[in-house]
């Protein structure tokens, strides 16, 4: 198996101690009641997330920027 493969198999085993044996303290810990892995998204996932919804993002960006007399232009690349 891969690096990522055994990595993602890892972090989806994680329990509230091992954040706290991580570092993280107790207090904030109790305030998460649901801890969830996801796994990796791809650049092209990425992208389609940004433009793809009618309220994508980028599109509720533009008027923003626009407002600041910012030309905001999201390309293919």
């Amino acid at each position: 198996k891969s690096d990522k493969a055994s990595e993602g198999e890892l972090l989806s085993q994680v329990e509230p101690e091992d954040l706290i044996k991580f570092g993280l303290i107790p207090e904030f810990i109790g305030r998460l009641p649901v801890v969830a892995t996801l796994n990796e998204l791809s650049e092209e996932a990425l992208i389609q997330i940004l433009n793809a919804p009618k309220n994508a993002l980028t599109k509720q960006s533009q008027p923003r920027f626009n407002r600041d007399g910012v030309d905001l232009r999201c390309s293919e690349e």
